[in-house]
């Protein structure tokens, strides 16, 4: 769950519905989609292997939005666009944050000088700047957002 932050937006994105799925991959996309969330929801374990699935289909997702943005974007309607963007800084407040929580785990390891866990006080700057980078994306993509879904066009 998100920390409330100054980026946010204060619309819950998870209880938007899902727009209709139709087409050839309409039933494939469904289940997809219902085996993510019993996999890698809230109910679901914490450990490097569904750690590594999250990521992997994190990536996953990210070129195909890269890929239909590239390839697609003329076939999208405003509505899409306007769900598009919310869900984009959704996803950048929840990465934002991660790598926040990574800069104090990691931060705290540093300053242990625990030689075991091999991080230094570089590397929790370095995540702790991207942290902060990424606040200020997370508030442009709002921004764009808001604009979008306040303005009647």
């Amino acid at each position: 769950m998100l920390k409330l932050a100054w980026y946010l937006i204060d619309v819950e994105f998870l209880t938007e519905p899902v727009p209709d799925l139709d087409g050839p991959d309409a039933e494939a996309a469904t289940a997809l989609l219902a085996a993510a969330e019993a996999v890698l929801g809230d109910e679901g374990l914490f450990d490097p292997v569904r750690t590594t699935v999250a990521v992997r289909l994190s990536l996953i997702s990210a070129m195909r939005l890269h890929d239909a943005a590239t390839h697609a974007a003329g076939i999208h309607s405003r509505a899409d666009l306007v769900h598009l963007v919310h869900g984009l800084t959704l996803l950048h407040a929840y990465l934002t944050q991660t790598v926040q929580k990574l800069a104090d785990h990691t931060r705290s390891i540093a300053w242990a000088g625990s030689p075991t866990a091999g991080v230094d006080r570089q590397t929790a700057d370095a995540l702790s700047t991207a942290g902060e980078g990424g606040e200020f994306v997370t508030s442009d993509l709002k921004r764009a957002y808001l604009a979008l879904a306040h303005t009647d066009r």
